[in-house]
């Protein structure tokens, strides 16, 4: 009887003939919402898919490609159109016309065009719903971030997008105040700290954590 030591039992209920039913599909959202990860930049079929996912969106008076065109220049302005090629019979890629390379493959630009592409696919795809970016900075040089931080400040105004980004920088903090300097209100932080064990999210809006942050000089990470 040693076994019986080591054994779990747990109490099933049998009932005869009753039916089992199960939803047809899962609800969706009430707002369309995508997720931006650290590393979706590094792996082309994210990019591809969030791109394909855009133009399925694409509404009767909307002209996708030329949204993520033009809010990808804000970042390289010598981007002129993006095509979703198939060059064998079962893969595709995205290629970008470009002034300077011509047509060229998404592959050959760094990590920092490639999720700015993201994003900028992500905008129109969301239309009027939620953006949520894991680790802001990722892969944004400094020479870049303010650029792609911009994106985001147009899309809060021209596609209705709320964006929430998590970040552990100090630099894409003060980043994000500078560019949105003019607009504080439309910004918040939240700090997350520990009380008593538990997580307590804090809010700081916009004009206050600025304020700390250039007359106090006090850190916000």
């Amino acid at each position: 009887d040693e076994w019986r030591d080591y054994q779990n039992t747990r109490s099933v209920r049998i009932v005869k003939a009753e039916e089992l039913r199960f939803p047809a599909s899962t609800p969706e959202p009430l707002l369309p919402v995508e997720f931006i990860r650290a590393w979706s930049h590094s792996a082309e079929i994210e990019g591809r898919n969030l791109y394909s996912l855009a133009l399925q969106k694409e509404g009767p008076q909307q002209d996708v490609k030329a949204d993520i065109v033009r809010v990808l220049q804000q970042v390289d302005s010598g981007v002129q159109r993006l095509d979703l090629v198939q060059p064998g019979q079962m893969d595709s890629q995205i290629q970008i016309k470009h002034a300077l390379t011509g047509v060229t493959p998404l592959s050959a630009f760094g990590d920092g065009f490639r999720r700015a592409l993201l994003i900028a696919a992500a905008i129109p795809a969301v239309h009027g719903g939620l953006l949520l970016i894991d680790e802001l900075e990722a892969a944004l040089h400094v020479s870049v971030r303010e650029s792609v931080l911009k994106l985001l400040k147009y899309a809060v105004k021209d596609f209705n997008v709320q964006v929430f980004a998590t970040t552990h920088s100090l630099e894409a903090v003060d980043s994000v105040l500078s560019v949105f300097q003019d607009s504080l209100p439309t910004v918040a932080g939240f700090r997350l700290e520990r009380e008593d064990g538990r997580a307590v999210a804090k809010r700081l809006p916009g004009e206050l954590l600025h304020e700390l942050r250039y007359d106090m000089g006090l850190e916000f990470r």
